[in-house]
């Protein structure tokens, strides 16, 4: 439940394990925390205490098209994207991570099993731009 590079694809059952998974590593740090809401959106947190902060980034299609996280509302404690939807997480050093959602899966509806899978890019220049 964990994976200690910096850009990668995790796909991961949000039913074991709490609904944790870690990305990076030392002051790159960032534990996810998922939970059920549907097979085509799922809730995240800022829950653990690695994150402080997090946002849905509306509009958005790609990682890559990030120039000013700031702009974004940051207020929430728990957000539901869906399928295609971008997440910034922000964490207690500062840094950020962006996770694209691309697939949900809800054993309470027609799949066999709960599992999300994930893009992700954390911005190791300590900047507010994933460009």
């Amino acid at each position: 439940y964990a994976s200690r590079r910096l850009t990668g694809r995790v796909t991961f059952n949000y039913g074991n394990n709490n609904g944790r998974y870690v990305i990076g590593h030392d002051e790159l740090f960032f534990e996810t925390a998922w939970t059920k809401a549907s097979d085509v959106s799922i809730h995240i947190y800022n829950d653990p205490p690695s994150i402080d902060s997090l946002a849905l980034a509306n509009g958005v299609a790609k990682i890559k098209e990030f120039s000013n996280i700031s702009k974004y509302d940051f207020s929430s404690r728990s957000r539901t994207p869906d399928e295609g939807d971008i997440v910034i997480l922000k964490n207690n050093f500062g840094n950020y991570a962006a996770l694209k959602i691309i697939d949900i899966k809800d054993s309470s509806r027609q799949d066999s099993i709960d599992e999300v899978t994930f893009e992700y890019v954390i911005n190791h220049d300590e900047k507010e731009d994933f460009r």
